[in-house]
């Protein structure tokens, strides 16, 4: 069975609700890994989550946890969920008074923008392996437009982020986290069919895009 990485959000935890919503949708088709990061240490964070992804088939992450995904330099599949876009922008707004004392001492704001300067050399074929979902009643922050700014892909007739309802939290409802799945399979599958396109406008035999999605119809025809 195939291998799925969640990244939980600040705050979260490997064991928590979220990571059962996930399992639960995910059951039978991929086996789930779960662990759990301290995301005020950016470094330490980032590095344990390229060590558990580095070989998976699929990652799953949210908000400050889609933050570091968005960053790992992998053509990887990736459906970030409210993804905290600009940790250095949103985090001191909603952090309690000892995590603002913990990023203080820990540099976190450093750490977070060298790690969001890395997103820029990214290409289209990265970006592209990521597709984020942004919740219409989300209470702490959207960066919808940043997202679109800097990571925004289309290709065959569809763009690599999706609108779903739902809260901030939104992979501990159930409902709104199956709509999130189900625009990121419909995703999959738009960009699978058009494998075509992209030898053609790349002029390669080969593509890293086109590997990434080699297995995926089966795959998305399961979970749709």
């Amino acid at each position: 069975m195939e291998k799925a990485v969640y990244i939980h959000g600040l705050d979260g935890s490997g064991n928590g609700s979220s990571v059962k919503n996930i399992k639960k949708i995910l059951d039978g088709i991929y086996n789930v890994v779960a662990n759990t990061y301290d995301h005020l240490d950016p470094v330490n964070a980032f590095e344990q989550i390229k060590k558990d992804t580095e070989d998976a088939d699929i990652i799953i992450a949210s908000s400050l946890g889609a933050f570091y995904a968005s960053c790992l330099f992998t053509d990887t599949v990736k459906l970030l969920i409210n993804p905290c876009w600009n940790p250095c922008e949103a985090i001191p707004k909603i952090a309690y008074k000892d995590q603002k004392e913990r990023m203080e001492k820990g540099n976190c704001i450093e750490e977070w923008e060298n790690l969001m300067k890395s997103r820029n050399t990214f290409d289209s074929e990265v970006r592209g392996s990521s597709f984020a979902v942004f919740s219409d009643n989300d209470e702490l922050f959207s960066f919808v437009d940043e997202y679109a700014s800097d990571f925004l892909t289309h290709f065959n007739d569809t763009d690599n982020m999706a609108r779903i309802h739902g809260t901030h939290e939104a992979v501990k409802d159930m409902e709104s986290l199956s709509e999130a799945f189900n625009c990121f399979w419909t995703y999959l599958k738009r960009v699978t069919n058009g494998r075509a396109k992209i030898m053609e406008s790349s002029h390669l035999n080969e593509s890293r895009f086109l590997n990434m999605w080699f297995n995926s119809d089966k795959k998305n025809e399961e979970l749709i």
